[in-house]
């Protein structure tokens, strides 16, 4: 069951990961599907490679390939791995059970970026010295040293990062947190990778500009930024947004819900095409979505959220009474709805 999207390579090949395997043994794979159509498996994930991986896969310029896994590996709570052209696996890193609440983080949901000099970045959705809210890491390329960049605390901060990093145009980070923030529901932030320094830039009130941002941020050449949220807009099933970081100002693009079959829900963020179009996709609704809308996700500061449901499948479980606790697990429904629009209208 393939959980993220999938990346193109320079010869038009496809790569991507599988959240499972359908031989009950290994815990997921990274594949290749190349330009004739043909799929093959690259590797198999065991158990000390790491497993359920819920992102994309970074691609290098020399053909190796970068993955996180959310579980597994030697402390169980997650890995990053580098496969190299034949699919042979290297563990960068693993975070162990002394991990949690502590400074290295713990379970990876994001995926990786590198910087100009070949360092990864992401982002760990749980763990640190703030409190176990979630971290901003980097590995160096050369050395393959591991160093928390950032550790988010209490509200208002941020916590928990699900969605993966982008570079800004002025060398920032920046990314969203599911939850925490100034109202609990989320929030977009920045983070200087040298210095560590963090700023929230906006903190989500689940109102008319939603809640629980899970997915990246993508940048135009402008410096705006566009993402989704899972729940909140007008009728309260999520959102797309665009967000102006020099003044700071978010201005929402769609609301999702509407009962014109244009679906709900969002856990993934957009893609962007040369005409500054956005591609999505949503969990739940559409046109063929039986028997009306689903039950959005609704999980405040220091709310509980059990079990939701939604046709096909189960949406969400979540626990974080205060922003910590019990870590989450995303669980895709059957049935998703592609959205494509213009932002200019």
């Amino acid at each position: 069951m393939p959980y993220a999207g999938v990346v193109f390579d320079q010869a038009g090949n496809l790569y991507g990961t599988t959240y499972g395997s359908t031989t009950g043994v290994y815990f997921g794979a990274v594949y290749k599907v190349d330009n004739t159509g043909h799929e093959s498996v690259l590797h198999f994930l065991r158990a000390r490679d790491g497993t359920r991986p819920f992102s994309a896969v970074l691609l290098d310029s020399g053909g190796d390939i970068y993955e996180t896994n959310g579980e597994g590996s030697f402390g169980r709570q997650g890995s990053v791995l580098e496969l190299n052209k034949l699919g042979e696996p290297k563990l960068l890193f693993s975070w162990g059970k002394l991990h949690m609440g502590t400074a290295p983080g713990s379970f990876p949901e994001a995926g990786l970026i590198r910087d100009e000099e070949g360092n990864l970045y992401g982002t760990t959705s749980l763990g640190g010295t703030g409190g176990g809210e979630g971290t901003v890491y980097t590995i160096n390329h050369l050395t393959g040293e591991f160093t928390v960049v950032y550790s988010f605390g209490a509200p208002p901060d941020g916590c928990s990062p699900t969605g993966e990093l982008v570079f800004g145009a002025d060398g920032s980070l920046y990314g969203t947190t599911d939850i925490g923030g100034q109202y609990g529901w989320g929030t977009i932030f920045k983070v200087d990778p040298t210095s560590g320094a963090e700023t929230v830039l906006y903190s989500f009130m689940d109102g008319a500009d939603g809640g629980n941002p899970l997915s990246d941020l993508v940048e135009d050449s402008e410096g705006a930024l566009y993402s989704t949220t899972a729940v909140g807009g007008a009728y309260g099933y999520g959102t797309v947004f665009k967000f102006d970081p020099t003044g700071q100002t978010l201005t929402t693009l769609h609301n999702f819900g509407s009962g014109g079959g244009d679906g709900a829900t969002p856990f993934a963020g957009v893609t962007r095409d040369q005409a500054g179009n956005l591609y999505g996709t949503t969990t739940a609704g559409g046109t063929r979505s039986p028997g009306g809308r689903p039950h959005p996700q609704r999980c405040p500061l220091g709310a509980f959220s059990g079990w939701r449901t939604c046709r096909g499948g189960t949406l969400w479980d979540r626990e974080r009474p205060n922003c910590s606790g019990e870590r989450g697990r995303r669980h895709p429904c059957f049935g998703f709805w592609l959205l494509i629009f213009s932002p200019h209208g």
